[in-house]
């Protein structure tokens, strides 16, 4: 309930309206579109997730996707037997 409350109080059309959701992406106006239109246009026109869209440094996904390749490859070698 308190999380209701706070969306519902805190997170306003008019808060989202021409804002950036992030990065060179403007939100579009609520007020023109149905619920699945707005969730339709967000998932084909959102742009591809970078580091820099979280503040990270351009590098850090290097570290994350060789830790996530070093984590499939033993899974699939702890799965096979060969672990």
């Amino acid at each position: 309930r308190v999380n209701n409350m706070y969306l519902m109080v805190l997170i306003t059309p008019e808060l989202l309206q021409g804002t950036n959701l992030c990065t060179g992406f403007k939100s579009p106006d609520a007020s023109k579109l149905e619920y699945s239109h707005y969730v339709k246009y967000i998932e084909e026109r959102f742009p591809q997730e970078t580091p820099q869209m979280f503040w990270l440094h351009p590098n850090a996904e290097v570290g994350f996707l060789t830790n996530q390749g070093i984590s499939t490859f033993k899974t699939i070698s702890d799965i096979s037997g060969g672990g």
